[in-house]
């Protein structure tokens, strides 16, 4: 019978705690307060961590996010995390194409952002966190006022789009190759989908269940001035009917089950209400910090975000928002406070790089553009090396030190032997394999040779002559053709 864990950390011999050996129940109990951002790093710092995250009965406090409008941030796209009061910055795999000038964010739904090309006439689903991608059939270049995710998840994926000057919509689905169109009386400001039926809301306030034949209730109290309406499922599977009054002042309806028709209300217990033009859910406020229940969130007309509590009819300023000046082309004609969106974090599959605050920077001493080849590369034992093309036939390599965070420039990498390439640079042991040379770096000279660098007494040696026939001259070889190549670790996995 083993020995009991004693529930008090362990204290190593220099006098820290071993945080490696928490409890997992403990460990579990901090995974559950953390954001998606501390989260993902805090699954970093050990494998005895990392380990626990993966099990599925503990999952990290799942906040919601506003999409600020897209700038020239470097790091990527900007959220602004309301619990915690402070923007997160998400760097995706494609950063150029995305959130550049072609790609604009329409839509959010589980974690998935909806983007459309007005240059190309395509949509994406894009998640963030995972940095998944998910073409959509083309659409083409026509503008349309909304995009929305009715359906994500493992098996199915349903994106609907309105048209705010023509009546009807248009949907796709996962494995269909084009759009299909449905017709409505009226044009439509909303589309949800509550337990497995969809719901549209339309210009005049009516809201329709698209059932044979299809269910229709109309809005008492008709207001074109401040037209927002939009429909939001609540956690407990209830339909609610959100209303915009005036700039400051909303109104909020439940479906009754019973008769089918709307209540109007002024209390949603402990939930707490988030709207936009592009998409709107409902969300419940407790164990969330600066969360307030029982009330709705917007942006108001001077680019703010307020919370209307519903039992007062009062608004608030939560945060002045720093989102620049608007846009005038075609991608943003609706005013400003339209161009935001929420979006709560997912972690379903993948990974992403993932800032809070701008990444620490280590310049090169020595820039050289004739021999331009940086890269960097991790050993077995988990230290960064940064390795670097001095002219045609010379390295230099540093390590970086976990202490002082500088890089310190090494001849010696012991046993370990580095391969680099253009599109890719690894390290690997030398013992145990003939004819590789430790403390040697192996690459493509001019010659198109294989040869290995050695670190210690800076000479090159001939490995291997290769026979690798004439370049290419294409647009997919612009390249020398020594930078054609790349290393590879076959694998059986």
């Amino acid at each position: 019978m083993s020995a009991k864990v004693p529930r008090r950390q362990e204290i190593t011999s220099s006098g820290m705690a071993d945080w490696a050996t928490l409890q997992t129940d403990i460990v579990g109990i901090i995974i559950k307060k953390l954001a998606i951002p501390d989260y993902i790093r805090f699954r970093a710092v050990c494998t005895s961590w990392n380990h626990v995250c993966k099990d599925v009965s503990y999952s990290p406090r799942v906040d919601p996010w506003l999409m600020l409008p897209q700038n020239p941030n470097p790091l990527g796209a900007q959220f602004f995390c309301i619990p915690e009061k402070k923007n997160q910055n998400i760097r995706l795999p494609s950063t150029a194409s995305f959130f550049g000038s072609v790609w604009a964010p329409v839509g959010s739904l589980n974690g998935w952002l909806i983007y459309f090309s007005q240059t190309y006439g395509t949509m994406q689903l894009v998640n963030p966190i995972s940095g998944s991608q998910i073409q959509l059939p083309p659409i083409g270049r026509r503008t349309f006022a909304k995009a929305k995710l009715l359906e994500m998840n493992e098996r199915n994926f349903i994106v609907a789009v309105l048209y705010g000057d023509e009546k009807g919509y248009k949907i796709t689905r996962k494995g269909s190759n084009n759009w299909s169109s449905v017709e409505s009386k009226h044009i439509l400001d909303d589309i949800i989908k509550h337990r497995g039926r969809l719901y549209t809301c339309d210009m005049y306030g009516t809201v329709e269940l698209w059932a044979e034949p299809p269910r229709a209730w109309p809005d008492e109290e008709v207001t074109h001035q401040w037209r927002f309406r939009c429909l939001v499922e609540t956690p407990a599977g209830d339909l609610v009917r959100v209303k915009r009054q005036s700039q400051n002042k909303f109104a909020v309806c439940t479906l009754d089950k019973g008769t089918f028709s709307w209540v109007e209300t002024d209390n949603i217990g402990d939930l707490a209400l988030f709207v936009s033009h592009y998409n709107s859910f409902c969300f419940p406020a407790k164990d969330h910090p600066n969360l307030k229940a029982n009330c709705i969130y917007f942006i108001d007309i001077h680019n703010s975000l307020c919370a209307f509590n519903l039992e007062h009819s009062t608004k608030e300023l939560v945060e002045t928002l720093e989102i620049g000046p608007g846009r005038n082309d075609h991608y943003y004609r609706r005013p400003q406070r339209d161009q935001l969106l929420w979006f709560i974090p997912s972690l379903k599959c993948g990974t992403v790089e993932l800032w809070a605050e701008p990444p620490r920077a280590w310049p090169d001493e020595e820039v050289t553009h004739q021999w331009r080849f940086r890269c960097l590369v991790e050993t077995p034992a988990g230290d960064l090396v940064r390795v670097k093309r001095q002219s045609q036939n010379k390295f230099a390599v540093c390590t970086l030190d976990k202490g002082t965070f500088s890089w310190v420039e090494t001849d010696n990498i012991g046993d370990l032997a580095l391969f680099v390439s253009h599109y890719n640079s690894f390290c690997f042991p030398a013992k145990d394999h003939p004819n590789l040379k430790a403390n040697c770096i192996y690459f493509i000279d001019i010659h198109n040779s294989l040869c290995a660098f050695n670190l210690e007494h800076s000479t090159k040696e001939l490995v291997e002559t290769l026979e690798i026939g004439p370049g290419r001259n294409d647009h997919y070889y612009r390249r020398p053709q020594r930078d054609q190549l790349l290393w590879f670790i076959p694998s059986l996995k």
